[in-house]
């Protein structure tokens, strides 16, 4: 048998397509964004005035942002204006994108509540046999639960307890010393 060589496909000719590959695709998402912003600049500022219409604290709180963005990190603060000033046509797009969405979510908590009321939905709920019979015992008074248990006059003492008067016992060894080192 003859041993396989490896043959290259395409030689020097696949670096120069992945490389046109990859310019034509920079090129379209180039493009693509030129042509959106070019569309978007002819309904930015409607947009934003309909933004303001509907509902001015989004654009307040947009500012309110890059105000705190200033205070906190002036460089954040600064890009942050400058690109809401290049990207206007989008900015004002995302505004109004989200007044749209708030409006939405207002509407949809409105539909589950339209009286605007606040109470509780009544019910009554209904026990089986046993969870009433359950009921019923621990509704009766039992005679044992009544009793109070004294508890400080434990008939055992503490040995732990150093409150407590000392034997005769006890103070032979009071004077000892047990950790001295002692040599006979």
């Amino acid at each position: 048998m003859q041993p396989r060589q490896q043959q290259s496909k395409g030689g020097p000719f696949n670096l120069i397509i992945g490389v046109l590959t990859i310019f034509l695709v920079i090129a379209g998402i180039y493009y693509a964004f030129a042509f959106a912003k070019w569309m978007l600049s002819f309904v930015a500022i409607p947009l934003l005035i309909a933004t303001l219409i509907m509902d001015r604290s989004v654009v307040t709180d947009y500012v309110k942002m890059h105000g705190k963005w200033l205070k906190t990190n002036p460089l954040m603060g600064i890009l942050g204006i400058l690109f809401t000033f290049v990207l206007f046509p989008f900015v004002s797009a995302f505004l109004f994108g989200k007044v749209m969405l708030k409006r939405k979510v207002n509407n949809m908590t409105k539909g589950y509540n339209p009286e605007g009321d606040e109470d509780y939905v009544k019910y009554e709920e209904v026990l089986t046999e046993e969870e009433q019979f359950e009921l019923d015992l621990q509704d009766e008074p039992i005679e044992e639960d009544m009793e109070l248990i004294d508890l400080h006059d434990d008939p055992n003492p503490n040995p732990l307890d150093k409150s407590k008067k000392k034997d005769d016992y006890e103070e032979l060894f009071d004077d000892i010393d047990f950790d001295e080192n002692t040599t006979s």
